[in-house]
């Protein structure tokens, strides 16, 4: 079995070591098949830190014989953390390890937590809008670039010819590819510095109304929002929604929130209370309505126990609690999307605020 050992100093610019912790151990798996059954582990390469120093570990079979001595000393070292981070571990490697190590009559303490960057990206799929969630695309959208140009399959036949031939470059390609792996999910681990925006809270710094062509070919106009973001991320989002087209970059965010403009109706809770006056499409209190004639009034109903307001509308996002002075509106009374009048007596950046913070938590 080849064993080979190095230290390195990783200075974060993200969250990294809030995830990667001096309690973690990160690790990746190399094999010669997906059938724990059938195949074998041929090297696994981990990852450890003390302050900013960053030990790398790998054990690399010579022949399938040594895979039992690799599973041996990996399984020593990782009994000894409580929290492990893998790329797609919790479905591939520790279950392949398991499997594995059963084969061998062996046992040992897998780590209780387990942190899976892939199974993090696949619940942020929608926001990152990446072609794949292949490691090696949610690199380069961080910006990271490898050595390496191999997938692991390719690299099955590459192994078993280094068994026969011990060429020395076919070598460095299996052991390339493992310490990369592992070396850049530590970087790796910023992404998950994106799950935080479902709850972040964002401050407005500025608004303003602009008109625009729709696509249509009609006049629109649309409100403009820049804030700020609690924390930096580490790489640029675009975001198009039914609130608007966000971009993120940094700890700033911007958003063109489409404004429906046109005549909307506040539908009143108890339309019991109330009387319908046909010619004047209105409604007012049946104790106001005394002197009105009978032949101009009726009985009113759920859907025209309503008041009409001409403007301009925001769709209201999900989650946002509006008081009750800020009355909410509908096309229909049906129709499940409300909308909040815009006017910059009611709308005020405190407001802007929170709606921002609620857009962002449902596109998130």
């Amino acid at each position: 079995m080849k064993e080979r050992t190095d230290t390195f100093i990783y200075r974060p610019s993200g969250a990294e070591f809030e995830y990667f912790t001096e309690d973690a151990i990160l690790y990746d798996i190399e094999t010669t098949g997906l059938s724990p059954r059938r195949d074998q582990v041929y090297c696994i390469g981990c990852c450890t830190r003390q302050g900013e120093n960053v030990t790398f570990r790998q054990f690399f079979a010579e022949t399938p014989m040594e895979e039992e001595a690799v599973l041996s000393a990996f399984a020593d070292l990782l009994s000894r953390y409580p929290v492990c981070i893998t790329f797609n571990g919790m479905r591939f490697d520790e279950p392949f390890l398991r499997t594995r190590l059963k084969q061998y009559k062996k046992t040992t303490a897998f780590p209780a937590r387990h942190i899976d960057l892939y199974k993090n990206c696949l619940s942020m799929k929608r926001l990152l809008a990446l072609p794949s969630l292949k490691q090696k695309s949610i690199e380069r959208f961080l910006g990271i670039d490898r050595q390496d140009r191999f997938g692991g399959g390719e690299l099955i036949e590459v192994y078993h010819t280094y068994t026969r031939t011990k060429e020395e470059e076919l070598l460095r390609l299996l052991l390339l590819h493992n310490e990369e792996d592992v070396r850049y999910m530590v970087p790796l681990l910023r992404v998950l510095s994106y799950r935080a925006l479902s709850k972040a809270e964002v401050r407005v710094s500025s608004c303003q109304v602009a008109g625009h062509t729709a696509l249509d070919g009609s006049n629109a106009e649309e409100l403009l929002i820049e804030g700020r973001l609690p924390f930096s991320l580490p790489a640029p989002v675009r975001i198009q929604e039914r609130f608007g087209y966000l971009i993120l970059e940094n700890d700033r965010i911007k958003d063109s929130l489409p404004l429906l403009t046109g005549t909307l109706s506040h539908y009143l809770p108890d339309f019991r209370r109330y009387v319908y006056l046909p010619d004047e499409d209105m409604v007012v209190l049946k104790e106001m309505a005394g002197a009105i004639p009978a032949e101009r009034k009726e009985k009113a109903t759920a859907d025209n126990c309503r008041l009409k307001k001409e403007g301009r509308f925001l769709l209201l996002p999900p989650g946002l609690s509006v008081t009750s002075d800020l009355p909410l509106f509908q096309t229909e009374r049906k129709e499940k999307q409300q909308y909040v009048l815009y006017t910059e007596e009611t709308i005020d950046p405190l407001f802007l605020s929170r709606y921002l913070s609620a857009v962002l938590h449902a596109c998130c």
